[in-house]
């Protein structure tokens, strides 16, 4: 398992003391860490790559990678296929995590999405520490007049850099 991929413990923490057992979550990328989110909360996990599919005993929702238009103004391969998003998602949801799609693809293709998770609770944006995902994390907030809380992380990237995220309060 390779920990660079996951959320950082300090994310862990933060979701396991703000949301009560049972909360819902919908997270754009899945890994080893919806495996953990499962065993206290009801996760649907938007994936686009099959290997990552049934990894964790969530709701899996397979999206491909198709072309955005917010993506590619900012040069991104493209986000998720929102025609095989839209109509799965839960309704009520207490926390949204963008962790996916990886970086060498691209996450700015949630603007295109980002109204449709406005009843949501929380956001949680993971590898803030990385200029896109800053970029993204920021203007989020900024579209849904809310203020984003960076967190940094204990533990570092291959690279040696530090990691970190963001949450959006979105009932505030």
């Amino acid at each position: 398992m390779n920990e660079h991929w996951m959320l950082p413990e300090e994310a862990f923490s933060w979701i396991e003391k703000t949301l009560p057992n049972g909360s819902t979550i919908l997270e754009f990328g899945s890994g080893h860490g919806s495996v953990r989110l499962s065993k206290n909360y009801s996760v649907t996990s938007i994936e686009h790559d099959p290997d990552w599919i049934n990894v964790a005993p969530v709701n899996y929702i397979h999206a491909t990678i198709i072309e955005n238009d917010f993506s590619t103004e900012v040069g991104e391969i493209g986000w998720y296929d929102i025609s095989a998003i839209e109509k799965k998602i839960p309704s009520k949801i207490d926390l949204v995590i963008i962790d996916g799609p990886p970086g060498h693809i691209g996450r700015t293709g949630f603007l295109s999405f980002v109204e449709n998770l406005s009843n949501s609770n929380w956001m949680l944006f993971d590898d803030v520490d990385r200029t896109s995902e800053l970029a993204l994390s920021d203007k989020v907030a900024n579209i849904m007049g809310k203020k984003a809380t960076h967190f940094n992380s204990q533990m570092r990237r291959p690279d040696g850099s530090i990691r970190a995220f963001s949450v959006i309060n979105m009932g505030v």
